[in-house]
């Protein structure tokens, strides 16, 4: 989620004998204005993503698909979470700026040739991120989600995410 130096393996690499395709068997409903899907910060805002997995090899295998969620290269999360947090004195946020995070994976037994259906449910709660106080606070921004498929780190149906509605403390920490 934080390291900045080069991996070995990507998070998420996998071995595989067969080749998969994936993409949207329903593309994803993005705002009029925003171009984007868009939430709030209130609570059971939600959307889901429905990803088709092809496997276009010579066995039968099993298809995982991970996603992520990061923020625009222009926004910082902790710092707007830092900003949301209620008061705190600091002006300046004591934490490494969050560069990727997993919020959804499965997989599926597919045979060679065959196609099957994955179902991803993104609410706001899963873009939180922690304060310096270690509260859990969803803010508004924009954001990123995009899926990778085990056969190796290629991301693959990358879309974006508006969220609006100021900030909210999802989980307060120590409770």
């Amino acid at each position: 989620m934080y390291y900045t130096g080069q991996p070995e393996f990507e998070f998420g690499d996998g071995l595989s004998y067969d080749v998969w395709s994936a993409n949207y068997g329903v593309a994803p409903q993005l705002g009029a204005v925003s171009g984007a899907i868009e939430l709030t910060v209130d609570a059971g805002s939600k959307t889901t993503f429905n990803v088709v997995v092809e496997n276009k090899g010579n066995h039968g295998g099993r298809c995982t698909i991970i996603g992520f969620w990061r923020p625009k290269q222009d926004q910082t999360p902790a710092a707007a979470a830092a900003a949301g947090n209620g008061g705190s004195s600091s002006s300046k946020p004591k934490i490494v700026p969050l560069r990727q995070k997993m919020f959804a994976f499965d997989g599926i037994l597919v045979a060679a040739g065959g196609k099957a259906s994955l179902q991803f449910e993104l609410t706001s709660e899963h873009l939180a991120v922690a304060n310096e106080e270690g509260h859990q606070v969803v803010t508004e921004g924009d954001y990123e989600v995009f899926f990778k498929g085990a056969q190796g780190s290629d991301e693959l149906l990358h879309v974006p995410v508006t969220v609006s509605g100021g900030a909210r403390t999802v989980n307060e920490f120590g409770h």
